[in-house]
């Protein structure tokens, strides 16, 4: 039985690697090296500080996306370029979602065809223009940081796979946000086998939605030496990117990666006006915020039932009150410390 299985999982490499090796996927990837050479672009995590950080300032930018960002789309007012899902786990589990709400919207959607389990997204992901797919490579002949595509390296994160993109791609300057490697084990997560666990309620602790890994999602428990090989996975990719003409800066609020030079995201925007400012999040919010702060009461602290009304909340509560409205308003902000939750029936 263990024979027959391991002549399964190496026909299962074999074929999955020769379709992930087709002419016209390795066409694509070429036709994309260096493509975006001299622009900078922002990599998203899905961290809970994106929460206190003003993402419709990025509406005209370069942007990369990961698993299940798109809970964030109707709180913005541009799509990410690209997005990347590497998790076998996680990207069963949201398949629905990725073929039909993701995929659509992005410019280019990128998957393992070749999964370092051996097997691959092709079963469950439908083969759009816009989807390309990469190699899981490892050993001597291919470097742990292997910017090659559709040949990559992989390391822990789907953001060390993020980051090959982004260099490959030619990026001058990357700018990680609400990467904030700062996890907590997940008390209420049934287990399923080894790491893998399911949630059973929408009580996420480590992203920027208590719906991210909610009731009935799939993934893994972030044990304490996941997290030592996240930070691992990081210091190994600054110290290849270095060697590279890209520079790679933390923008994110806080966290506890300290790999990468730290920037403050708002210094990125200076040569955005006040006024400019506010006619983006006047678009963004399909109102005049200045009607909103006349009419909406402020709310201090998150209350047992939810409101019947829209409202608006400190930009240092606004975690606790996504946790409490989420699901029957849209939170918007933050801008000028404030979050502007709309009830969902009046936007």
């Amino acid at each position: 039985m263990i024979k027959k299985n391991s002549l399964l999982r190496r026909a299962q490499i074999y074929l999955n690697t020769k379709l992930s090796e087709s002419k016209k996927n390795k066409e694509r990837w070429a036709g994309l090296k260096n493509k975006f050479k001299g622009k900078r672009v922002f990599l998203i995590g899905n961290g809970p500080s994106l929460n206190i950080t003003p993402l419709y300032l990025l509406k005209d930018e370069y942007t990369m996306s990961f698993n299940h960002f798109n809970l964030f789309f109707e709180r913005l007012n541009w799509i990410p370029n690209f997005y990347v899902c590497d998790d076998l786990l996680v990207g069963k589990d949201m398949r629905r979602e990725i073929n039909k709400k993701i995929i659509p919207r992005v410019d280019y959607a990128i998957f393992p065809g070749l999964h370092n389990s051996g097997a691959t997204f092709k079963t469950f992901i439908l083969p759009k223009k816009n989807v390309l797919w990469y190699i899981h490579k490892a050993g001597s002949k291919y470097p742990c940081f292997y910017p090659g595509f559709p040949y990559t390296g992989s390391r822990w994160t789907v953001a060390y796979i993020g980051l090959e993109v982004l260099v490959y791609l030619g990026f001058s300057e990357i700018y990680l946000v609400g990467t904030d490697m700062d996890y907590k084990i997940h008390t209420t997560a049934k287990v399923l086998k080894g790491r893998d666990i399911q949630s059973t309620k929408d009580d996420d602790p480590n992203h920027f939605d208590p719906r991210y890994f909610g009731k009935g999602k799939k993934y893994h428990q972030p044990e304490a030496y996941i997290i030592k090989n996240f930070l691992d996975s990081m210091a190994l990719a600054n110290e290849e990117i270095s060697k590279t003409n890209t520079k790679v800066f933390n923008a994110t609020h806080g966290g506890k990666l300290e790999t990468f030079k730290r920037i403050d995201f708002q210094s990125l925007f200076n040569h955005i006006s006040s006024e400019k400012r506010e006619t983006l999040f006047n678009e963004l919010i399909k109102n005049n915020v200045k009607d909103l702060d006349k009419k909406l009461c402020f709310l201090k602290n998150p209350e047992n039932k939810i409101t019947k009304e829209s409202f608006i909340c400190s930009q240092d509560k606004v975690n606790e009150f996504i946790k409490v409205y989420i699901y029957s308003h849209i939170p918007y902000g933050p801008y000028n410390f404030k979050y502007y939750f709309i009830k969902r029936d009046v936007v």
